[in-house]
């Protein structure tokens, strides 16, 4: 849990110094995030942007301890950097889910 806060501390901070040394930083901003449906199987993955405060395009809350965006289909996504965990809300009209995802960082 812990190495997944400092993994994300450190990307966040490298991309602070390298735009404080006056380089453009673009889509290399990007952290990738790959993820698993441990009931499913199910794995994908997902881009976060701080720079540019987005998710895979769409615009994200960054703050505290989580992430948090929706898609152009309206599922709700909330990301928890420290732990791994990502929760999928979707409605429907038979009332809805959530499912819980695990996640880790990659390059």
């Amino acid at each position: 849990m812990l190495r997944l806060a400092f993994c994300l501390a450190a990307m966040l901070g490298a991309a602070a110094c390298h735009r404080a040394a006056g380089q453009n930083i673009g889509p290399a901003d990007a952290t990738g995030i790959a993820c698993v449906n441990p009931a499913s199987g199910f794995a994908w993955t997902f881009k976060l942007d701080p720079a540019s405060h987005s998710v895979d395009g769409s615009p994200a809350s960054f703050g505290g301890d989580r992430i948090a965006w929706a898609d152009e289909s309206g599922a709700a996504f909330e990301f928890k950097p420290d732990s791994g965990d990502l929760t999928v809300t979707r409605a429907s009209s038979t009332g809805g889910y959530i499912v819980r995802d695990r996640c880790r960082f990659v390059r």
